[in-house]
């Protein structure tokens, strides 16, 4: 969250900062285009508000839209609570939230694989142009992470065991390993998931080989 003395200005990112920012693997804070009159904006909030996180609960992107939800309940003196809804590599959280009334009530966190979902997915049902960005809450850095028994501890070791070795991959976004596969001409198998939580428990287990996880 921000300090109290920013002003507006300073709070409201513009979209090419968000999409830059977003590229660079950040989270930030969206709402649909907001189309009420001033009226009606100058009594906000009036009931509940939701954040979505489009990932599975446990994760950075659930913590992030937690942490921001419990300030902003205190800051606004209104219930803000946090909805899960992950699938589809975020995208199914993004079209809830872009097909939702424009009235500043349903919010998400958007992470950097929605921005490069626009241009991975043909349809990815959403578009950047669909939100309002209101402010940049945090930067993750992403690691690949192996089972703690692959005979492997850096990205060399790894592309040479896949030269030999069948290698399942989990991943929040898929597409992103797929475009790793292709750049370092690697072969392994993609697992997508619905959050990073669940891989780090499928990694800690041995279900699968490596996990694409934050750092």
């Amino acid at each position: 969250m921000t300090d109290k003395n920013q002003t507006t200005s300073q709070l409201h990112m513009s979209r090419r900062a968000f999409g830059l920012g977003a590229g660079a693997a950040g989270a930030g804070l969206l709402l649909p285009q907001l189309t009420l009159p001033a009226a009606a904006q100058s009594d906000y909030p009036a009931r509940t508000v939701t954040i979505v996180a489009p990932t599975a609960p446990g994760g950075p992107t659930d913590i992030i839209g937690r942490a921001a939800a419990q300030r902003l309940t205190e800051r606004l003196k209104q219930n803000v609570i946090v909805e899960n809804k992950g699938g589809a590599s975020g995208n199914i959280g993004a079209q809830y939230v872009s097909k939702a009334a424009p009235d500043g009530y349903t919010l998400i966190v958007m992470l950097a694989p929605l921005a490069q979902n626009i241009a991975i997915f043909k349809q990815p049902g959403f578009a950047i142009e669909d939100f309002t960005p209101i402010a940049h809450m945090a930067s993750v850095d992403l690691v690949i992470a192996a089972r703690k028994n692959l005979p492997i501890s850096n990205l060399d070791e790894f592309l040479a065991y896949t030269k030999t070795n069948k290698i399942s991959c989990g991943s929040q976004s898929p597409p992103q390993m797929e475009y790793l596969k292709r750049t370092i001409k690697a072969d392994f198998t993609v697992v997508p998931y619905k959050g990073s939580s669940l891989i780090t428990n499928d990694l800690v287990a041995g279900q699968i080989d490596v996990g694409l996880v934050p750092y």
